[in-house]
């Protein structure tokens, strides 16, 4: 089995630092309506130009997300420099029918003053927004997007910014966890072919490449269809080929890992337990449950990673599970201790 050596960059103290932050919409306030910029926002409806960018994750190595792109009016201005905005914020890209770095910006946030968007101008922007909890979608979506899901952050933002000429609105996307927002701004005065343009520049997003129909992809493991698992199932997996290698002290990631479908929820744990790493646990299906002894001491769990002993108490680790186009994913590179034990074992069983 091939496997890649990583080790983290700065890249996770930012990432960290965004996912602890607040993350509001900036508040607003009358202005006044900045002039006309029709020197520099010219109608270009046709999408002849393919722009691409990344995605935040966890460091500079394989385990980088890959990048998405879309498709844009060759002549409108696009920034594709990936940046934070500010602690919560981090855009990956603007694209807009105009100069976009003179653009004002929200004071004390970063982020585009939507009051003092010039009336002819048209802009898009991808953000990853976090802080305790990520804006965006709970679940997978899939592509493409559809435009017309769009919607403003509230009512009372959507009724200060139509009284000042201009329209917000926001249509999220979560792609292997991560969660996007496509955010979309117009004047009341811009060519209605750039209006149109937004739908087709966020249906147009995708991912390049795409993600494979099995093995290895930037630190998830595709672990078959969801149709081929019926509840009930207990299926120890290896790490795929290429799997990502965490440094030594993260041994727990680099294990085989069990696939356990419930009732309600699919669940991955590793198959080494923090209890002892040295523990290489196996499933007994004789009395539906997890074992593993070191020196005489023999440790236990149920089919669903709860501990029952003995003492130091350990629940099994779990590796994150999503489905995304029908395929089960693991992101067997990180087994967290933060995952809570299964809430309710009787429901899934």
């Amino acid at each position: 089995m091939r496997h890649i050596s990583v080790i983290p960059a700065f890249r996770a103290i930012v990432v960290l630092a965004l996912a602890l932050v607040a993350c509001t919409a900036p508040e607003l306030g009358v202005s006044p309506t900045p002039a006309s910029t029709a020197a520099t926002a010219r109608p270009t409806a046709a999408l002849t130009r393919v722009v691409r960018f990344g995605v935040p994750g966890l460091d500079d190595s394989p385990t980088f997300l890959p990048s998405l792109i879309a498709d844009v009016p060759s002549a409108w201005a696009a920034d594709l420099d990936g940046r934070i905005v500010n602690w919560a914020m981090w855009q990956l890209i603007a694209v807009g029918n105009g100069d976009l770095h003179g653009l004002a910006t929200v004071p004390g946030n970063g982020d585009v003053d939507p009051l003092q968007l010039p009336r002819d101008r048209v802009i898009v922007q991808v953000q990853y927004q976090c802080r305790f909890v990520c804006r965006g979608p709970a679940e997978e979506t899939p592509f493409p997007l559809d435009w017309s899901a769009a919607a403003p952050a509230s009512a009372e933002r959507e009724a200060t910014l139509a009284a000042a000429g201009v329209h917000e609105r926001t249509v999220g996307l979560r792609y292997f966890d991560t969660p996007l927002l496509v955010v979309g701004r117009w004047g009341d005065a811009a060519p209605p072919a750039d209006i149109a343009a937004i739908a087709r520049i966020v249906a147009s997003i995708r991912p390049d490449p795409p993600a494979p129909g099995s093995g290895e992809f930037r630190g998830w493991a595709n672990a078959g269809r969801l149709v081929d698992l019926p509840i009930g199932t207990v299926r120890l997996t290896p790490l795929p080929d290429g799997a990502v290698i965490r440094p030594p002290y993260r041994i727990f990631d680099n294990a085989p890992f069990f696939l356990v479908r419930g009732a309600k929820n699919i669940y991955a744990f590793s198959s080494r337990p923090l209890v002892d790493q040295r523990c290489e646990a196996a499933y007994d299906p004789s009395d539906d449950q997890f074992h593993c002894s070191i020196e005489g001491q023999r440790s236990s769990w149920t089919r669903f990673g709860h501990y029952l002993g003995p003492d130091p108490n350990s629940e099994m680790s779990q590796h994150r599970v999503i489905i995304r186009d029908g395929a089960v994913w693991v992101h067997y590179l990180d087994a967290s201790r933060l995952f809570p034990a299964v809430p309710d074992e009787a429901a899934e069983r």
